[in-house]
């Protein structure tokens, strides 16, 4: 946490050293690596505030129709052609962290996105109520996951191909910030076997725990 806090002045100080540079090409080559490691930092930071033993949500009380149509605005414009959102005809009104609840719906469907091809199918992102839970489940059709890759799942910096890169394949905290902000939901977050691509589940209670 403290690194990651120290970390953040340099950034900005080559965020602003960046501007001054005339050569174009390097300057978007440094700016791409200096979003990345933003990213990196802001991840790490939420990160222990969900792991942290008091950790506290900002509930408010949410439409997820609502939710789930501005993530798609903000986040995937321009792959909405790839997304299937199916949910009930009556709006679900959820007491959530919105913020996180958003994050966690971001980066699964990043993820299936980035490892299906749009000839797959659409990946596909379903919402339903049962009984006292919230269940939002993010399905691809791409190659899946082997059993040795499942049950590394979840963890930090993990990368399911070893041969990823920036380009394709991100820092491996996804999944792992995925599943802590369904855990501070009081909630879980697992990978269900399925014959083709990876389909992941997540069970949100609808009543705060005491």
């Amino acid at each position: 946490l403290g690194i990651s806090h120290e970390l953040r002045t340099p950034l900005s100080r080559m965020r602003l050293t960046l501007e001054f540079l005339e050569d174009e090409k390097n300057q978007e080559n440094l700016r791409e690596e200096i979003v990345e490691m933003e990213k990196i930092v802001a991840a790490l930071l939420e990160a222990e505030r969900l792991t942290s033993r008091h950790v506290r949500l900002s509930r408010t009380s949410v439409v997820l129709s609502t939710l789930i149509a501005e993530l798609l605005d903000d986040f995937f414009s321009r792959d909405i052609e790839r997304i299937k959102v199916i949910q009930p005809t009556e709006p679900i009104r959820a007491n959530i962290d919105e913020a996180r609840i958003t994050l966690l719906l971001k980066n699964l469907l990043s993820n299936a996105l980035r490892y299906s091809q749009p000839s797959d199918g659409p990946v596909e992102l379903i919402v339903a109520e049962e009984d006292d839970e919230l269940v939002f489940t993010v399905r691809d059709y791409g190659p899946g996951l082997s059993d040795g890759q499942a049950d590394h799942l979840g963890e930090p910096f993990y990368r399911s191909d070893p041969s990823r890169t920036r380009d394709s394949g991100g820092t491996g905290l996804g999944l792992y910030l995925a599943t802590l902000v369904a855990k501070a939901h009081r909630g879980s977050l697992r990978l269900l076997d399925t014959d083709v691509g990876a389909c992941f589940e997540t069970r949100i209670p609808k009543v705060q725990a005491a």
